[in-house]
């Protein structure tokens, strides 16, 4: 199982960028969880967020504004003093430290018409194609990955409503459709082996977020899960 570092080691680090995704490389995360938007001139940035107002000292719309302005924003003072000049990180520059058998779950947060702009960008990274898991809510995301970069792995994000839906069975359907390889799934209360089982009985991969607390990581990584991702997945690796 692995312990994916979710916008790096953010439970220490400003997310989404260089000094939380390095510092997920120096504590034994197996792997770095991003998100991604496309900025006004083409280039693919490392932000949850469609516009910087949360992180930054500014507001400005990802779209619509070109990524030499959003260099110039700071993204660390919001999270302590201390990170202040923090900026905002491209994703090739994230894929640039990846280490050697690190996995880099890469989720898409806008327009899947990234998915054509990120091709030139992961090949160029030299990653194995393992290494590389696209991400998204949007199954229309899903698809266009699979379509254009069938050599990396897709998995369908999911939470779920008050009646417990997707069931394991909507899942699947899902997953059948979209073509993708599994489903990265919240930590909600009522998964059980049972229902991790029928995933994988599937043929699909299950993957679980975002876990921060030892007991509940226990818990999933006992019903077999095959990632959780956390704010601190160095530290929950270590109590594992």
């Amino acid at each position: 199982m692995l312990w994916i570092a979710h916008r790096g080691e953010s439970f220490d680090a400003p997310e989404n960028t260089l000094s939380a995704f390095r510092m997920a490389t120096q504590t034994g995360a197996d792997g770095i969880e991003c998100d991604i938007h496309l900025t006004l001139d083409g280039e693919i940035v490392c932000i949850h967020d469609a516009d910087t107002r949360r992180t930054s000292n500014a507001e400005l719309k990802i779209s619509k504004t070109s990524f030499p302005e959003l260099r110039k924003l700071d993204f660390g003072s919001w999270k302590d003093a201390k990170w202040q000049g923090e900026k905002i990180p491209l994703l090739a520059e994230l894929l640039d430290i990846v280490k050697p058998g690190m996995k880099v779950f890469i989720e898409i947060k806008s327009d899947p018409v990234i998915v054509n702009a990120m091709k030139p960008v992961l090949k160029k990274s030299g990653l194995a194609n393992d290494q590389i898991i696209i991400i998204s809510f949007d199954q229309t995301a899903i698809i266009e990955a699979k379509k254009l970069l069938p050599q990396h792995k897709a998995c369908w994000l999911t939470g779920y409503d008050e009646n417990r839906k997707p069931s394991a069975e909507e899942i699947i359907k899902v997953l059948r459709r979209t073509g993708a390889d599994g489903v990265d799934s919240h930590c909600a209360d009522f998964i059980d082996a049972e229902f991790v089982r029928k995933i994988h009985d599937a043929g699909f991969e299950f993957h679980v977020w975002t876990i921060d607390d030892p007991g509940k990581a226990a818990g999933f990584k006992a019903l077999g899960v095959d990632s959780i991702t956390s704010n601190r997945a160095g530290f929950l690796k270590s109590k594992a």
